[in-house]
């Protein structure tokens, strides 16, 4: 079930796939450097950026899909038409990964960043 999810998604999906992994391992390792103490965010910068990256290429894979159902379905005949909008459920599969991978990274960057000072505060 999931690899034709992920292979229905086309090239993107690995862009999108990427971008998130990306991400996931900014937060880990800020996480590891504020053990060390340190209290830099620009590794939550970076995972913010790329989750973002990872939603606005799945955005447009969906846009892409769009137009090509829309290309195809002009030519089909009226009869036909019904099986040919089932098509109409793969045009949304690189957005809804993109935004499966982007929220729990947005999220995860979001607490650290507000545990962050919280944490510093402590410590005094």
């Amino acid at each position: 079930m999931f690899s034709e999810f992920y292979s229905n998604g086309g090239v993107l999906m690995h862009v999108i796939t990427l971008s998130a992994a990306i991400s996931a391992a900014a937060i880990l390792l800020h996480g590891r450097s504020r053990r060390m103490g340190s209290e830099d965010t620009k590794l939550l910068g970076l995972a913010e950026r790329m989750a973002g990256l990872a939603l606005a290429v799945g955005v447009l894979g969906s846009l892409f899909g769009l137009v090509e159902m829309c290309a195809a379905l002009q030519w089909i005949e009226g009869d036909k038409l019904e099986p040919a909008l089932r098509a109409g459920r793969i045009v949304p599969i690189t957005a809804e990964w993109g935004l499966m991978c982007a929220i729990p990274l947005w999220a995860a960057a979001t607490v650290f960043r507000t545990l962050g000072p919280i944490a510093g505060r402590a410590k005094a």
